[in-house]
C-alpha cells in the first residue's frame, strides 16, 4: 500500500486505491486478532457489517479520477457515502447480529455493489482503450482490460453480497474464500495497472519545465543541444513515429542513437516540455491537419487513436491545453470557417 501511495506521486487516485485496500483488509485483520464476533465494541460491530458500503463507491471515484485526471474531490461528491452512514447507524439502532448489516439493508447493498460497477464500467467504456492501457509494458489484448477488471471485481463482491445473505457461516466459508481470493487478485491487478500508469504518463505532469541548472552537468553544449532538437523533429516530422501509442524516450534514442537522458534533457531544454507533452503535440498536429484534409464527418476519437492517444481523456485533455478548445468546438470552427468560405477558394 506504501508502494502504491508513494509511487501514486500523492495522486487522488492513489490515495483512493490505498484507501480501497485498506477496507478490504482491516475485516480480515479484525477476524484474526478477534475471532469472535461477540467481543467486537460496538463500533467495531457496526464498522465490520457496513464496510461493504465503501467498495462502490471507492472503485468508482477511482475510476472517475483516472477516466478524468484533472477532477478533484467535492463537496457533492459525500452522497456517495450516504448508504455506509445509514448502516453505521443502523448498528446502534436495531442491533443487529455481530457483523451483518439489517437484513432491510441487505438489498441496498447489493444494488450499491452492483449499481456502481455498472457505472464504473461506463465511465471506463466513455474512455476507452482504457485509461490504465499500455502504459509501460505491451499487453497482447488492447483496451478493455480496466473494464473488465474492475467488472469481475463487483461481479465477485455482489456474489459474496448473496453468499453471505442467503448461505450459512460454515457452508458459505469456502466459496467466500474462493471470492476473496479471486477479487484480491483483481485488486492487485488494478494496482499494478495503476503502478505502471504513473511510471509513465502520456499526459503532462505538473511543473513541466525544468530549471537549467538541472543539466549543467550533463556535458551537452548549447549548440549540440540545438542541433540534436533539430534531428528529433526532423525524425518527428518524416518518420512519425507518435503514431505508435507505445512510442517512448527508449524508442527515439535507438533511432537517433542518442542516450536517452540527453533525448529528455534536449527535449525539456529546447522546448521546455516533457517527452510525452512533446509528443502529444505532434500527436495534435497530425489530427488537425487530418481534420483540415477531409471533408466528410470524421470520428475524432478514432482519428485520436490513430495519432497514437492512448485514451479519450488524455487527448481532450492534450487537445484543450493545445489549442484553448476541446476537440469537438474545435472541429465545429473548423466546419462552420470552411462553410464561409467562397466556392473555389
Amino acid at each position: 500500500m506504501l508502494f502504491v501511495l508513494t509511487a501514486g506521486r500523492g495522486t487522488l487516485a492513489g490515495r483512493l486505491l490505498v484507501a480501497l485496500i485498506l477496507v478490504l483488509t482491516l475485516p480480515h485483520l479484525v477476524h484474526i486478532i478477534e475471532p469472535v464476533p461477540q467481543s467486537w465494541p460496538r463500533l467495531l460491530h457496526s464498522f465490520m457489517g457496513s464496510h461493504a458500503f465503501l467498495l462502490g463507491p471507492m472503485l468508482y471515484l477511482f475510476v472517475m479520477e483516472k477516466v478524468d485526471p484533472t477532477r478533484k474531490l467535492r463537496t457533492i461528491d459525500g452522497v456517495h457515502f450516504l448508504p455506509f452512514l445509514l448502516s453505521v447507524l443502523s448498528f446502534f439502532v436495531f442491533k443487529p447480529a455481530p457483523g451483518s448489516p439489517p437484513i432491510a439493508l441487505a438489498g441496498i447493498l447489493f444494488l450499491s455493489v452492483a449499481g456502481y460497477t455498472v457505472a464504473s464500467i461506463y465511465r471506463i467504456s466513455d474512455s476507452l482503450p482504457d485509461p490504465l492501457y499500455n502504459y509501460g509494458i505491451r499487453v497482447p489484448v488492447r483496451g478493455h482490460i480496466l473494464q473488465w477488471t474492475v467488472g469481475m471485481t463487483g461481479f465477485l463482491w455482489t456474489a459474496q453480497v448473496i453468499i453471505h445473505k442467503w448461505l450459512p457461516h460454515r457452508e458459505g466459508a469456502f466459496f467466500r474464500g474462493l471470492i476473496i481470493i479471486a477479487y484480491t487478485v483483481c485488486i492487485c491487478y488494478i494496482a499494478i495497472l495503476f503502478l505502471l500508469s504513473v511510471q509513465r504518463p502520456d499526459s503532462e505532469p505538473s511543473g513541466e519545465s525544468r530549471p537549467k541548472g538541472r543539466y549543467e552537468r550533463s556535458g551537452l553544449k548549447e549548440d549540440q543541444s540545438a542541433d540534436l532538437m533539430r534531428k528529433i523533429e526532423r525524425l518527428m516530422r518524416e518518420e512519425k513515429p507518435f503514431l505508435d501509442p507505445n512510442f517512448s524516450p527508449a524508442d527515439l534514442s535507438v533511432s537517433l542513437q542518442i542516450p536517452i537522458y540527453q533525448i529528455s534533457q534536449v527535449i525539456n531544454q529546447e522546448t521546455g516540455a516533457n517527452f510525452y507533452t512533446f509528443a502529444n503535440r505532434y500527436r495534435i498536429e497530425h489530427v488537425v491537419e487530418r481534420l483540415r484534409q477531409t471533408e466528410e464527418s470524421v470520428n475524432l476519437l478514432h482519428l485520436a487513436l490513430n495519432a497514437g492517444f492512448n485514451s479519450k481523456s488524455t487527448f481532450n485533455s492534450a487537445f484543450k491545453k493545445a489549442t484553448g478548445m476541446t476537440p469537438s468546438e474545435y472541429y465545429r470552427s473548423m466546419k462552420d470557417e470552411k462553410s464561409l468560405m467562397p466556392e473555389g477558394a
